[in-house]
C-alpha cells in the first residue's frame, strides 16, 4: 500500500483546506425552509427530541429511509440547536473529507499498492480530487443542509472502497467485516449506495485485476452475496418508504417510453453540465414533449453509444480504464436517471455526487500518464491552477444562490417563467414565512394559472387571506380546496381556525371533529380542539384531548405544554410542573418549556428557581424576548430594580412596540423614581393600546405619588370605565377619595 509519507499527508491537508476555502460561503447561508430543510431539520421531531437510533431505523420520515442521516442531524441539533452555521459547518467538513478520500483512492487504486512516493500519481490524484471537490455540481449537496445524506453516504461509500482494497490485499475476514459494516452505514445514509457491490466487481476487473479467468467470476460473486443482500434490503425499504407517500410515480403517470427518452435527455444534460456547468438549478422539470426524434434524446443516445463503443474499443486495445470509468458512471447514475420515476424533476445536481468519480478518475489517469511521459508539465500545473480558479469562482457564485428560499427559486422562475408550479409555490411559501403576504399571494396566483386544480394552492391562499384578515376570501379559497378533496383534514383544520377567528366556536369545533374523524391521529387538530375547549372553560374535555394526543405521541411537546398550561390555569401547579419538566427532558433545547416553567415558579413564589430557569433560557437563546420580559418582572418582584430596568430596556430594543414591555419598563422607572421616563413609557404603551386598564391604573399611581391627585383620579376612573371590575383601580380610587380632605398621600397598590 502506498506509504503515508509527509508529501501524502501534506497533499491531504492542502486539498481539505482548499475545499473549505472555496465552499466557505455556505457558512453564511440559512436553512432553506421551503425546500425540505423544514421537514428534515427545523420541524423534524425525530431529531429534535433526540429519538433513539432504533426509532430512526424504523422510521420512513419524509418519504425516505436513511437513519444514519437522521442521527447526524440529531447530533447537530444537540450541539448547535437551530443555528444554521453549525449544520453547514458539519456538511462542509464532510465534503472536505470526501475530497481527501478521492485523492487517497486515486493514489491507492492507480498505484496498485506500490510503495513510495510517486509524483505523477500525486499530480493525477490532486487533479482528480479538485475536479471532484470544487465542481459547481457539488454545491447543491454541500450548501443544502437536507442533502447531508449525499455527503455522509459519499464518505462511507469511499471508505468502503478503501477498506475493500485493503481486504483484497490482506485477505482477512475481519477487514471484510469492517467493509460490510461501512457499506451498511452507507446505505443507512442514503440508499443510493446500493450500487456499491457492482462497483466493486468493476474494480475487481480493473485496476485490481482479480478477474483474470472466467473461473474467477463465481468466487467474486459469492464473495459479494452479503453486499448484494444489503443492497436489496436498502432498495426495498426505500421503494416502500417512497411508495407510501406517493413519491414514486406509477407507470401509468409517466409511460416507460417517456421515461427512457427522458433518461437519455438527462444523460446528455449531466455530461453537458459536467463540462460546462451553467444554469445550475435546484429543480429541473421533466423534458417537454418527449420524442424519439428530439435533439436532446438523439444527442444522449449518440453519447451513450459512442462512449460505450469507444470505451470497449480501448478495452480491446489493452486499456480497460475507459470502460470501467464509463460503467462506473452509468451504474452509479442508474438509480436516479429516471427509469424508476421519483418525484416530478428530470434530474438533480446532487445525483452526480458519486457518479462524478468515474470521469474524474479517468481525467486524473490521463494526466498521470502525461506527467509520467514528461509531457506538458508546465501546462499541467497551469491547467490545475486555472481549474482551481475557474471552478472555485463558479462554485462560489452558485453557493450564493443557496443563501435562502428566495435566492434559490428566483433563478428557476427566470429560467422557466410561468411554467413550473413548484417554483412559484415554493417562492410563495418563503414569502409567507417572511410575512410578505402580498408577494406570497401573487406567486400562488401564478401557480394557480399553471396548475388550476392544485389543492395546496387554495389551501395556502386560505392561510394568507386568514392572516390578512380577509376572512370571506379565506373561506372561499378553503371551500374550493374542499371541493377538490372533501377528505383533506388539513383544509378542515384551517376552516376550524377560520371559524375561531370569526368567533363561531361551534362551527370550529365541528370542523375539527370532521378532521379527526378522517384522521384520528392528527395531533395538531386535537391540540387545537383542546385549546378551544380550554378557552371556553371546558377544562375536562381539553384535558381529554391533550391526553389523547399523548396516546398517539407520548413525547408530544405541544400536548405536554398545553397540559402544563391547563394545570397552571386551574391552579394545579404541581401537575403543571411535572408536564413542563417532561418537555424539557425530551426536548432539552425548547426554550418555551423552560420559560413556562419559570412563569410557574414565579406564580408559586419560588423566585430563585424561576431566576435559574430564566437564565437557562437566555443561555439557549439570548434574544428570547418572553424570558427577557419575565426575568425583568421577576427582578421587580425581588426588588432588584436596576437589573429589572436593564433587562426591560434590552427587551424594548428588540421590540419597541411591545405593549407589556413598555408597561413593565414604566414600572421599573417608577421603582427608581424616574417619574418622567415612567410616564413616557406608559404614554407610548397607551398610544399602541388605548384600551388597557392596567396602564391607566399604573399611570394613576404615578400621578398620585407625584401629588397630581386630580390627574390620578382621572386615570383611575378611565381604568374603571374600560374595566369596571378592575380591583386595583377601584381600591386606589377609594383610597384617593378617602384622603381627599387632608390631601395626605395614600398607600397605593
Amino acid at each position: 500500500m502506498t506509504s503515508f509519507n509527509s508529501k501524502f499527508l501534506l497533499s491531504l491537508v492542502g486539498l481539505f483546506v482548499l475545499t473549505v476555502v472555496v465552499f466557505r460561503g455556505v457558512l453564511d447561508n440559512g436553512f432553506i425552509l421551503n425546500w425540505d430543510d423544514f421537514e428534515y431539520v427545523t420541524e423534524n421531531p425525530m431529531i429534535q427530541k433526540w429519538a433513539n437510533f432504533f426509532e430512526m431505523t424504523v422510521s420512513f420520515h419524509s418519504a425516505n429511509w436513511h437513519p444514519l442521516t437522521w442521527f447526524s442531524h440529531a447530533l447537530d441539533y444537540r450541539i448547535y440547536g437551530l443555528n444554521p452555521f453549525g449544520h453547514h459547518l458539519t456538511s462542509l467538513f464532510l465534503h472536505g473529507l470526501n475530497t481527501c478520500w478521492v485523492f487517497a483512492l486515486f493514489v491507492i487504486l492507480a498505484g496498485r499498492g506500490k510503495e513510495g512516493s510517486n509524483y505523477s500519481l500525486y499530480v493525477g490524484g490532486i487533479f482528480t480530487a479538485l475536479l471532484f471537490g470544487l465542481h459547481p455540481l457539488r454545491v447543491e449537496s454541500v450548501a443544502w443542509i437536507s442533502e447531508r445524506k449525499d455527503l455522509l453516504c459519499g464518505f462511507l461509500y469511499f471508505s468502503t472502497i478503501g477498506v475493500y482494497y485493503l481486504y483484497v490485499r490482506e485477505k482477512k475476514r475481519w477487514i471484510y467485516s469492517i467493509m460490510f459494516f461501512l457499506f451498511a452505514l452507507a446505505i443507512m445514509s442514503k440508499p443510493m449506495a446500493v450500487t456499491l457491490p457492482i462497483v466493486l466487481l468493476l474494480l475487481d476487473i480493473f485496476p485490481l485485476e482479480r478477474l483474470r479467468l472466467s473461473k474467477d467470476l463465481p468466487f467474486l460473486l459469492i464473495e459479494k452475496i452479503p453486499l448484494f443482500a444489503l443492497s436489496l434490503m436498502g432498495g426495498i425499504l426505500t421503494l416502500f418508504a417512497q411508495r407510501t407517500t406517493g413519491a414514486v410515480r406509477t407507470l401509468e403517470e409517466t409511460s416507460l417510453s417517456d421515461r427512457i427518452i427522458n433518461a437519455f435527455h438527462t444523460l446528455w444534460a449531466y455530461i453537458e453540465k459536467t463540462f460546462w456547468p451553467r444554469d445550475l438549478l435546484p429543480f429541473y422539470p421533466l423534458w417537454e414533449n418527449p420524442s424519439w426524434f428530439s435533439i436532446k434524446f438523439l444527442l444522449g443516445l449518440m453519447l451513450f453509444l459512442g462512449a460505450t463503443l469507444f470505451s470497449f474499443y480501448q478495452w480491446k486495445k489493452g486499456n480497460p480504464a475507459w470502460a470501467i470509468a464509463w460503467l462506473f458512471y452509468l451504474v452509479t447514475l442508474a438509480p436516479v436517471i429516471g427509469i424508476i420515476k421519483v418525484g416530478t424533476q428530470a434530474m438533480a445536481d446532487r445525483y452526480t455526487y458519486i457518479p462524478t468519480l468515474g470521469p474524474a478518475f479517468l481525467a486524473g489517469a490521463g494526466l498521470t500518464n502525461l506527467w509520467q511521459r514528461n509531457m506538458f508539465r508546465s501546462g499541467i500545473v497551469l491547467g490545475i491552477a486555472f481549474m482551481i480558479f475557474a471552478l472555485g469562482n463558479l462554485s462560489s457564485k452558485q453557493i450564493r444562490i443557496w443563501h435562502d428560499g428566495e435566492s434559490l427559486w428566483i433563478p428557476v422562475v427566470k429560467k422557466f417563467p410561468n411554467k413550473i408550479y413548484r417554483a412559484h409555490a415554493n417562492l410563495a411559501t418563503y414569502y409567507f414565512q417572511e410575512g410578505q403576504l402580498k408577494k406570497a399571494e401573487n406567486q400562488l396566483k401564478t401557480a394557480l394559472n399553471i396548475q388550476p386544480n392544485q389543492i395546496d394552492t387554495f389551501f395556502y391562499l386560505g392561510m394568507i387571506y386568514t392572516n390578512q384578515g380577509r376572512l370571506e376570501e379565506a373561506m372561499e379559497a378553503l371551500k374550493k380546496a374542499l371541493l377538490l378533496n372533501a377528505k383533506d383534514e388539513r383544509v378542515l383544520y384551517r376552516l376550524g381556525v377560520l371559524y375561531e377567528k370569526l368567533r363561531q366556536e361551534d362551527l370550529a369545533q365541528s370542523e375539527y371533529k370532521k378532521a379527526l374523524h378522517l384522521k384520528p391521529e392528527a395531533t395538531l387538530v386535537r391540540l387545537r380542539l383542546g385549546q378551544l375547549y380550554a378557552k371556553t372553560n371546558r377544562f375536562s374535555e381539553a384535558e381529554e384531548q391533550f391526553k389523547k394526543v399523548l396516546e398517539f405521541d407520548p413525547e408530544s411537546e405541544g400536548a405536554r405544554n398545553n397540559l402544563g398550561a391547563l394545570y397552571y390555569q386551574t391552579n394545579k401547579f404541581r401537575k403543571a410542573e411535572v408536564e413542563y419538566l417532561r418537555v424539557i427532558k425530551i426536548w432539552p433545547r425548547k426554550v418555551q418549556a423552560y420559560n413556562n416553567l419559570g412563569v410557574l415558579y414565579y406564580e408559586m413564589k419560588k423566585f430563585k428557581d424561576a431566576e435559574n430557569i430564566y437564565r437557562k433560557v437566555l443561555e439557549l437563546d439570548p434574544n428570547y424576548i418572553e424570558t427577557i420580559n419575565n426575568l425583568g418582572v421577576l427582578y421587580l418582584a425581588m426588588n432588584k430594580n436596576n437589573d429589572a430596568l436593564r433587562l426591560l430596556q434590552s427587551s424594548k430594543s428588540l421590540n419597541p412596540t411591545r405593549v407589556d414591555t413598555l408597561y413593565y419598563l414604566g414600572i421599573a422607572y417608577m421603582s427608581i423614581k424616574e417619574w418622567g421616563s415612567a410616564q413616557t413609557e406608559f404614554r407610548t404603551a397607551l398610544s399602541l393600546n388605548p384600551n388597557n386598564a392596567d396602564i391607566y391604573d399604573r399611570l394613576g399611581i404615578l400621578f398620585a405619588r407625584k401629588g397630581k391627585l386630580e390627574k390620578a383620579r382621572a386615570a383611575f376612573q378611565t381604568a374603571l370605565k374600560l374595566n369596571p371590575s378592575h380591583p386595583s383601580a377601584r381600591t386606589n380610587l377609594k383610597r384617593l377619595e378617602k384622603n381627599k380632605e387632608n390631601k395626605k398621600l395614600p398607600p397605593f397598590s
